[in-house]
């Protein structure tokens, strides 16, 4: 397989060497979607993760949104909680400018690129917390990193971004 390694990717594993979390790196043939994963019966032993960044309708404020791959966001309920009106998904040009990563890389790994120039909510499904490892792409969907729970908490607390766990 032709290494499609990039510098965003190399900056996400960095990122992990130098705050010591411990991983474990699978390359794979690019992957956009979940049923992508399944269609090349990848299998990492671990919760697969679906991220999706909302935003209300001005773009002025956006919502992390990180669950378990399987799982649908219900949407209204989320409009509901945090009191908007209307929520969309962002854009690719939002998630380039925000976290330099195009949809189909997207992950909590896109954190490390985050540019703070709108209002950001990070929230995590309470579930994740029942999963032994967890995987995720380094901000390129050719690879995927697999870790632990409390390897993945400690990457979340190294961002110094505050994130909530929720039920979605």
């Amino acid at each position: 397989m032709k290494n499609t390694k990039n510098n965003d990717e190399k900056r996400a594993l960095n990122f992990l060497k130098d705050c010591a979390i411990d991983y474990e790196l699978f390359e794979h043939e690019p992957v956009w979607t979940v049923s992508d994963i399944e269609n090349l019966g990848l299998d990492f032993n671990a919760l697969g993760l679906k991220t999706l960044v909302l935003r209300d309708r001005k773009a002025e404020r956006f919502y992390f949104v990180v669950l378990n791959e399987k799982k649908r966001l219900d949407i209204k309920s989320l409009q509901d909680r945090f009191n908007e009106k209307k929520l969309i998904f962002a854009s690719e040009e939002n998630l380039l400018d925000l976290f330099r990563v195009l949809p189909g890389s997207l992950s909590p790994m896109a954190l490390i690129n985050y540019k703070k120039k709108s209002s950001l909510k990070i929230i995590l499904d309470e579930d994740l917390l029942s999963a032994e490892y967890i995987a995720m792409h380094p901000n390129n969907n050719a690879f995927t990193v697999r870790v632990s729970l409390e390897e993945f908490q400690k990457f979340m607390g190294k961002l110094k971004l505050d994130y909530k766990y929720l039920p979605l």
